[in-house]
């Protein structure tokens, strides 16, 4: 094949053209190879950055941790974190995203024991809860709030799946009921 280049005939073969064409494919990898490296840099520094917002969050004095007081002393070299940190602090988020979910679930458990009866909720009857007679007084209210769960569907005024869900979260504290329990020194349930 001949190209005219700036007046000059270029000739270049196949393999010429399959060089150049892999040349650029060559580049191209070297080039995305650099941008995951320089995502995970930054990764790693807005990592850096939360946990250093959650440690002043938690308890630091805001001088401290915006560099109030300490305007005057050079900046600590950043620490890189290592997989141990990171794991710690990923479950650390998760352990407070799992209590906060748990304590929504327990209003939302509550609100709907007071929607089907005028009784006080599992919560507040679980702040209170003591011996064995308590588990037991605790198991026969559940066992009516799921008799009336019964009745109020029977009757139309409960959906087929608010009926299974609200069944299958007495069903769930009466097994967690059972096993307190059995660890107190009960037999478990009286079925």
């Amino acid at each position: 094949m001949r190209h005219k280049m700036n007046g000059l005939f270029v000739e270049l073969t196949l393999i010429e053209i399959f060089l150049i064409i892999l040349l650029a494919f060559g580049l191209l990898f070297i080039l995305y190879l650099l941008s995951g490296i320089f995502s995970s840099v930054t990764k790693k520094r807005k990592a850096r950055a939360v946990a250093a917002d959650e440690t002043a969050f938690e308890g630091e004095p805001a001088e401290a941790s915006s560099g109030g007081a300490k305007a005057d002393t050079p900046p600590e070299p950043e620490k890189p974190l290592d997989e141990k940190e990171l794991l710690r602090m990923r479950e650390d988020d998760l352990r407070k995203r799992e209590n906060r979910l748990k304590e929504e679930r327990m209003k939302e458990l509550s609100q709907r024991e007071k929607f089907i009866s005028n009784r006080p909720s599992a919560v507040e009857a679980e702040q209170s809860f003591g011996g064995q007679d308590d588990i037991s007084t605790e198991r026969k209210r559940i066992l009516d709030f799921i008799k009336t769960a019964e009745e109020r569907h029977s009757r139309g005024e409960l959906s087929e799946q608010n009926y299974r869900m609200i069944v299958s979260d007495y069903r769930q504290q009466l097994s967690e009921l059972d096993i307190k329990s059995r660890k107190q020194g009960g037999v478990g349930p009286d079925l």
